[in-house]
């Protein structure tokens, strides 16, 4: 392949990425030096910037960046024909991939504002062209180069969708995706880049909702058997419901959303799962009060998975009831204020799922507290972490009725010859501090000190004095006043110590 895509037939139709017309004539591509054939002379410095040796890299990072300074259209061509090419090295169309981005992303907001006004500047026609090439690069072999070209589909629509520019994106994606035409490969990089799009520019779609829910809905069915579709349109629901406001006002609508959830919740493949949560996830952010009618049984499915094996979904079962948690306790402390302020209650009120599911989730977040990293530098995010900060949010909305269903736990465990129920014990008591009644909580808190310390100071593991540092600073925060000068003394001598060893 050594020109521009030429006139090939693919899934989106003819490509329109000639060597003239669209993408200018000799003269325009001046900025290549002259060559007869700028593609080739692109590729070829591309193949030389990736190189280890940086004789050879440097240069050819200069010369790309003189060839989109001096001759933008044929640049993102070549980067295109590139990224498309199936015989060039996967690194090499990787970083052509990359380069793309880079001109149409930015991570500065004036440097963006450039990126933008420079794409919009091109004639309709090349953009039209650009367009039309990325999307045939959807159906590309390697799933990387596949996820490269969705995300560079959602930058360009990011930045013309609203300018009332590529109206057709959705069209195009959606009918792709029905036609069925270039595969599978095809159609799961489009369920990718319609998230992507509908995620950036979910304010832009609302009209187009309904028929993007209804793909969804095809590539999430029971019957569909080829899993990475499954997996792409599930993650495509997560990345759209901010579009879906009307439609979860739509008892039918709302209901055929959590149905497909729910089925995909129960799929065989845990990454599925884990996406069937995420969305579980958006909806309790978004659509708290429309929950109302289906907790019961996202409970049952999220306390299966929390018990699974399965650790990522897991953890996103568990991020569900912290964002319920979240979302309650901003509701509960809106509605004190408009109280002692004697203002009138707000018109959105907490629904209470978190008190209502204490008695029976609060054991399993107990469970999972054990199922810590074995060393103390290992911060690696997993559902003893996750349980901890759900546990802490808990202790804010359900307040003092929590209290009695983890104080159990604690006196069992605090002291335990197994590390880890031990570390469980002190990390428990330190979630529950921030909520419950202060004055409830200071015998608790006097009771607890000498242990915590004696944690703090001479416990033979890393990871238990870890937490009861943190502990004890969360008591010093949060209950000062338990604080005694006989206390502070000896909590001096085990944080002195505590300094004196490794880790500190």
């Amino acid at each position: 392949m050594s020109g521009g895509l030429g006139a090939k037939k693919t899934a989106f139709g003819s490509s329109q990425g000639g060597g003239n017309g669209v993408f200018g004539n000799a003269k325009q591509r001046q900025g290549f030096q002259g060559t007869s054939n700028p593609i080739d002379e692109l590729r070829k410095t591309i193949l030389n910037a990736r190189s280890h040796d940086m004789r050879i890299r440097g240069p050819a990072e200069k010369k790309l960046k003189e060839f989109e300074e001096r001759a933008f259209p044929q640049y993102l061509q070549g980067l295109c024909c590139t990224l498309a090419d199936e015989k060039c090295p996967a690194d090499a169309r990787q970083l052509a991939g990359l380069c793309l981005k880079n001109t149409l992303t930015a991570k500065s907001e004036q440097r963006q504002k450039h990126l933008e006004k420079r794409w919009l500047m091109l004639e309709d026609r090349i953009r039209t062209g650009i367009r039309g090439m990325i999307l045939n690069i959807l159906g590309a072999q390697i799933k990387g180069i596949r996820s490269t070209a969705a995300q560079v589909v959602a930058s360009i629509a990011s930045i013309e969708i609203p300018r009332g520019k590529w109206s057709d994106a959705v069209d195009q994606l959606v009918g792709q995706i029905l036609s069925g035409k270039g595969g599978p490969n095809m159609t799961q990089s489009c369920f990718e880049a319609l998230g992507y799009v509908c995620d950036n520019c979910s304010s832009h779609l609302k009209q187009k909702a309904d028929k993007i829910l209804h793909v969804i809905s095809k590539g999430m069915a029971k019957d569909q058997q080829n899993i990475t579709i499954k997996l792409a349109a599930t993650t495509a629901l997560a990345n759209s419901l901010e579009l879906a406001a009307d439609l979860f006002e739509d008892q039918v609508k709302r209901r055929l959303i959590f149905e497909m959830i729910f089925a995909a919740a129960g799929c065989a493949d845990g990454r599925v799962r884990m996406q069937a949560f995420q969305c579980l996830v958006e909806v309790a952010e978004k659509f708290y009060h429309q929950l109302n009618e289906t907790i019961s049984h996202i409970f049952n499915l999220t306390s299966e998975a929390i018990q699974g094996t399965d650790e990522d979904v897991a953890q996103m079962a568990i991020e569900f009831w912290t964002t319920v948690s979240e979302t309650e306790c901003t509701l509960i402390e809106n509605e004190e204020d408009a109280k002692s302020e004697g203002d009138s209650p707000p018109s959105e009120r907490s629904l209470g799922f978190m008190a209502k599911a204490a008695k029976q989730l609060t054991p399993l977040l107990l469970k999972c507290l054990t199922k810590q990293n074995d060393h103390v530098d290992d911060d690696t995010y997993n559902v003893a972490i996750a349980s901890g900060i759900c546990l802490t949010w808990k202790a804010r909305t359900v307040r003092d009725n929590l209290v009695p269903l983890v104080l159990p736990f604690i006196h069992k465990n605090i002291r335990n010859r197994d590390w880890r129920l031990r570390e469980a014990a002190t990390m428990a008591f330190g979630c529950i501090l921030d909520g419950p009644d202060k004055d409830k909580l200071k015998p608790l808190v006097t009771q607890a000190l000498e242990v915590l310390l004696s944690h703090l100071s001479g416990d033979k593991n890393d990871v238990v004095k870890d937490t009861a540092a943190w502990t004890v600073g969360r008591v010093c925060e949060l209950v000062p006043e338990v604080i005694s000068k006989e206390i502070l003394q000896h909590l001096m001598r085990a944080l002195i110590k505590g300094l004196s060893e490794t880790p500190k």
